[in-house]
């Protein structure tokens, strides 16, 4: 979504001034102003800022200049700038909802660590309060992990349009989250009913309903997701749920077209090293682990499955070893292995 430009025709100063001089500035940046509107309608953006330039230079305290300066700079990609017109806007007074909003709009887009929440809230006050707004700030709730607020941000843009399938997606997102899969699954699916090109929320849908174990309607999904992209995630996804399934030969060949896509992704070639040992190359999959923690020794499933490989081969202290280690790597399933070591 870009930035709404400018939309105001006319605009009149309000201001207690005796001077003829500082009358005539305004007329002037007026009508530098409305020169700006003119050009954007033909989508002349560096005409359009050389206008408000001028508009700027004949009355400093132009507050709306700033604002609408600000957003053509974020259109021309100058974000930077873009911020700087925006904050001399509010700095300068501005009483407009837009202007906190298109603040926060910036920052999420280049940098969301720097986002305020408040400048969300305080758009709303100020009568600012269209879909998208209460959809960008539940993103930013939801990229800060505060899954239930955003929850009620998507909840609240959905109000003002149902239709809007993103907000079903990033609703979904959130549900995911929190467990709630069969929510999620509830909004993935009203997503895509209004935007069937969606592959993210069939891959999402496949992931909820693989963590339900619904492992066949996930391959569906997954299916469907190959309909309109051919991600290796898809394929990965895919692979897992046909693992689960009991098709282990679907799922080899799952885990090698992603892998042919992205060779070097180590959440694949674990994957790929769990199917060959469920078929018995136990050997293949032991160089596979070992490749990986060579190149990756932080990775906490590696060690368990490595752990599970090594109790099959009869190494049991090298299966507790690699049961430990991914214990103390935060990964907790491992306490169920290290029962056995004990």
């Amino acid at each position: 979504m870009k930035l709404i430009l400018i939309v105001l025709l006319n605009f009149i100063f309000i201001a207690n001034t005796n001077s003829q001089e500082d009358i005539l500035k305004k007329k002037k940046a007026i009508t530098f102003f409305n020169l700006a509107v003119e050009k954007l309608k033909n989508k002349e953006y560096a005409d359009a800022l050389n206008q408000l330039n001028n508009a700027i230079n004949s009355y400093e305290n132009f507050t709306e200049a700033y604002l609408e300066r600000g957003k053509i700079r974020f259109h021309l990609e100058d974000y930077q700038g873009a911020i700087q017109d925006i904050n001399e806007s509010i700095n300068k007074g501005i009483n407009k909802g837009e202007a906190y909003f298109c603040r926060a709009f910036i920052y999420l887009k280049t940098d969301t660590s720097k986002v305020n929440i408040e400048d969300f809230n305080r758009a709303i006050e100020l009568g600012y309060d269209n879909y998208y707004v209460y959809y960008y700030r539940g993103l930013i709730k939801l990229i800060r992990k505060n899954y239930k607020e955003s929850i009620e941000d998507f909840t609240k843009a959905l109000e003002k349009n149902s239709t809007y399938s993103f907000a079903y997606h990033n609703r979904g997102v959130a549900k995911m989250y929190l467990n709630d899969f069969q929510g999620a699954i509830y909004d993935f699916r009203m997503a895509l009913s209004y935007n069937n090109k969606l592959s993210v929320s069939y891959i999402n849908m496949g992931y909820c309903r693989i963590q339900s174990g619904d492992y066949q309607n996930a391959i569906e999904d997954y299916n469907q997701a190959l309909k309109i992209d051919s991600s290796y995630i898809i394929y990965n996804n895919r692979g897992i749920a046909k693992f689960y399934a009991g098709d282990i030969d679907g799922a080899r060949k799952d885990f090698e077209k992603a892998l042919t896509l992205n060779p070097e992704n180590k959440i694949i070639r674990n994957n790929f090293s769990n199917v060959i040992t469920k078929q018995g190359n136990y050997s293949e999959a032991l160089k596979i682990f070992n490749k990986i923690i060579e190149q990756s020794f932080d990775f906490a499933e590696v060690y368990l499955n490595r752990g599970m490989l090594k109790e099959l081969t009869g190494d049991l202290k090298g299966a507790c070893d690699d049961w430990k280690k991914a214990k103390d790597l935060g990964l907790n399933i491992a306490d169920d292995y290290l029962s056995e070591c004990k």
